[in-house]
């Protein structure tokens, strides 16, 4: 009698099964952690990260389970899981809401919800997760990026790793600190709980940033590597358009070989020039006033010339407007070498005693103090808006322009009464004479971030006060203790 065959599939089989069920629980905590990732971002933007997911699956399956109940029809194990699932989502948005409003009792109390959902979960392992917990994988995988920030230790660089990294993203700084420090790198770290790959370098250097691009995946590189002081460009013009225009030119070089096709670039709202607000990103560049707002227009038109001659390459322009205030934590803020250029930060060392008195540049502007207004924007937002122009960039191509505002102008002086009445600090001032470049009014439409990108400015101007009050007073001398 002849021995049947023995089939090695059957082993396979065997072998499948067992892993299978050693690893059930696993994929059932996986995804409990991908919603606590989730959630925990969803509970900041205060938005779901799953919007289409939710809005058409979850919507009427909830209505449908809730009539059901109503009547005393029975639900499916199916419905019961889909709906369980959905729900862990919106309990890990609470809870983290709670963690902010420092709520523990009740944060806890969510908690054990979760858990306890997580666990129904785990008991119809094959009747759901297995089929959506490898497609929410495959989802959170390829939203996955290393982004790369050039010049990413600076004011805006630094609060911008923040939400990168709170994100879910990795991010690789290269900074030459001429104008930051690395101790901002440590203190990103420290809010993030994240590791991040730095490397101090001149971002014009073309061999050290080859190297770079060599050493590590680069999906999206955002651009702010460049000298801002608009004052400070009229008095040193030829240092502005070497420095600016270069850092442009060799990332779009090293980007090139290394096939890296999505670009965000740190633009400015000088670009429009002297056209009446509020400005509108369908508006014409116009013709700036000063050496940095040339740099910036220049750049623009050198990164959409590049777009066009590559229909694979990705670029966003962000012409953000005026960004005051610092992290809520008080770790990371803006820490200008030598005398700041800005308003907020001048205002704050003055309030810290480290300044004996503000010069305002003007008082006799065509506008209702006698003060040039400006649109001031809270750093974190901006830094929000980074992170969803690297999101957006993922799945579209060519050239957008995004205006980062609030589309509300404030006076100097304004600012100084709100900063006092913020922080009951007297800030001592007086009226000086106009700077050269300045233009009396100042604002942004802010409308079609809103739209596509789904961003908007939500702190306010006492926010802005109080976290640069914040900042300053925990760091009298900024990073430099």
């Amino acid at each position: 009698m002849r021995k049947k065959k023995f089939n090695p599939f059957v082993l396979l089989y065997i072998i499948s099964a067992i892993l299978l069920i050693i690893s059930i629980a696993p994929i059932a905590d996986t995804a409990a952690e991908i919603y606590r990732v989730k959630g925990r971002y969803a509970g900041y933007e205060e938005e779901s990260l799953f919007n289409d997911f939710i809005e058409k699956d979850y919507a009427g399956l909830s209505k449908k389970v809730n009539y059901n109940k109503g009547i005393g029809k029975s639900i499916s194990e199916d419905e019961k899981d889909y709906y369980t699932f959905v729900e862990c989502y919106n309990i890990a948005v609470d809870y983290n809401m709670y963690v902010r409003l420092g709520d523990i009792n009740k944060a806890d109390e969510l908690k054990e919800q979760f858990e306890d959902n997580t666990k129904l979960l785990q008991r119809k392992i094959f009747n759901y997760w297995l089929r959506y917990v490898i497609i929410i994988t495959k989802k959170d995988w390829e939203a996955h990026m290393v982004v790369l920030l050039a010049g990413g230790a600076g004011y805006i660089g630094s609060h911008t790793a923040v939400e990168l990294l709170n994100a879910g993203h990795d991010v690789v700084i290269v900074d030459d600190y001429s104008n930051s420090c690395p101790e901002s790198i440590k203190r990103v770290e420290e809010i993030t709980g994240k590791s991040i790959v730095s490397y101090e370098a001149d971002v014009k250097d073309k061999e050290v940033m080859t190297k770079i691009f060599a050493e590590n995946k680069i999906d999206c590189v955002i651009h702010f590597a460049g000298l801002k002081a608009v004052g400070e460009s009229t008095r040193l013009p030829a240092k502005y358009y070497r420095n600016n225009i270069d850092t442009t030119l060799t990332l779009l070089e090293c980007m090139k070989e290394a096939g890296v096709k999505k670009i965000v670039f740190s633009s400015s709202a000088t670009v429009y020039g002297e056209q009446k607000p509020p400005y509108v990103e369908t508006m014409p560049r116009g013709a700036c006033s000063n050496p940095y707002g040339w740099t910036k227009a220049m750049m623009e038109q050198i990164l959409t010339d590049c777009a066009n001659a590559d229909s694979e390459l990705t670029v966003i322009l962000l012409r953000y407007f005026n960004p005051i205030g610092a992290h809520p934590s008080g770790k990371i803020g803006e820490d200008p070498q030598g005398i700041p250029n800005n308003l907020m930060p001048y205002v704050s060392q003055v309030a810290a005693g480290r300044r004996e008195q503000l010069t305002i540049f003007g008082g006799d502007y065509d506008t209702p103090d006698g003060t040039c207004r400006r649109d001031y924007i809270h750093v974190v937002d901006l830094a929000c808006g980074h992170l969803k122009a690297v999101e957006y960039a993922q799945s579209h191509k060519g050239v957008e322009i995004f205006n980062l505002g609030t589309g509300t102008p404030y006076s100097v002086l304004e600012i100084v009464n709100a900063f006092e009445s913020s922080t009951g600090v007297k800030i001592n001032y007086v009226i000086g004479d106009r700077r050269p470049g300045d233009l009396p009014d100042s604002w942004a439409d802010a409308s079609k971030a809103a739209k596509v990108l789904g961003w908007e400015a939500k702190k306010t101007l006492e926010d802005m006060c109080k976290d640069s009050w914040n900042w300053q007073s925990h760091n009298p001398n900024g990073y430099r203790q």
